[in-house]
């Protein structure tokens, strides 16, 4: 394979994260979100839409997607911001999260000053801006392996802005992030919306035709000539027991054996490259990264 092929070939697999393909679940989740941003466009109240899902489900695939469906801004007589999309850092507080937040709006001293004024400053911005919708992903951040104490002070942080602005929030992350809607009852109030996104079921025959049909399509982006094979039933369950039926697991078990295979200059995906790719990703949960090679033997 020439330099220029394999160059093609690694662009084509490193786009495979980038795919999300329109089935039921992806449908239901932009369905409800564009339900959301709807409302949040025509409603002078500040609502909350929680999405939340284990790590590996598809809930920032599913934001992106939903994303290239708006504006991120508009420009009109002057510039009028639509949707924010922010990912909140890890190990995040509520002054760094309007922080990041200050500098997404080019504040000059997005960390400069005490916690009422930054949060007045962004209020004033998202004011001022015409914002519709802010989205939070990864909001578990804010909260996770901290105290009660932190766990109230980001529900009342949250609370202070929502009072005062007409912007709506999408809060994505991790089941957990719903406790800080849990500690404060004026927040909750504001919930109109929950969706949680799960890993895929493999129960019954509808559930593997769904699979098949996921794993079809990107079978189609793949460069080799048996790619069709990740469709067949064998398969399917072979990466589902290995993944756990967590589309990004899947994901990147089809990207890695596919450098793999690029690596050999095969024209043909085998099963040794699923089975070192299950074990250099070191594949756990509920299974042991033995198991989860033996789950492709004899597939391919």
């Amino acid at each position: 394979m020439s330099f220029a092929a394999q160059s093609e070939a690694i662009q084509q697999i490193g786009q495979l994260s980038n795919y999300c393909f329109n089935y039921d679940y992806v449908s239901s989740a932009l369905s409800r979100l564009y339900e959301f941003y709807s409302v949040s466009k025509s409603t002078k109240d500040s609502n909350l839409m929680l999405l939340s899902g284990a790590t590996g489900v598809g809930k920032t695939t599913i934001v992106n997607q939903f994303l290239r469906r708006v504006p991120g801004h508009s420009c009109d007589e002057e510039e009028m911001w639509d949707v924010i999309f922010l990912q909140v850092p890890a190990s995040c507080t509520p002054k760094a999260l309007a922080t990041e937040l200050l500098v997404s709006f080019g504040d000059p001293a997005a960390d400069k000053g005490t916690m009422p004024n930054m949060t007045r400053r962004v209020i004033n911005y998202l004011n001022k801006l015409k914002v519709s919708l802010v989205i939070l992903d990864e909001f578990q951040h804010l909260i996770e392996t901290k105290s009660e104490r932190v766990l109230y002070a980001t529900a009342d942080w949250l609370k202070s802005v929502t009072n005062e602005v007409e912007c709506s929030f999408l809060l994505v992350g991790l089941p957990s992030l719903a406790d800080v809607i849990e500690a404060n009852p004026q927040l909750k109030r504001r919930v109109v919306s929950r969706f949680e996104v799960n890993e895929f079921a493999l129960n019954s025959k509808d559930d593997l035709r769904r699979i098949q049909t996921i794993l079809g399509l990107f079978s189609e982006k793949l460069p080799f000539e048996n790619a069709t094979v990740i469709a067949s039933e064998a398969f399917v369950r072979a990466i589902h027991s290995a993944s756990g039926g967590m589309i990004g697991s899947m994901v990147n078990i089809l990207k890695l054996a596919s450098l793999n295979a690029l690596r050999e200059e095969a024209r043909y995906l085998a099963q040794h490259h699923f089975q070192d790719a299950a074990k250099e990703l070191d594949l756990g949960g509920n299974l042991s990264t033995a198991s989860s090679l033996t789950t492709f033997q004899r597939v391919l």
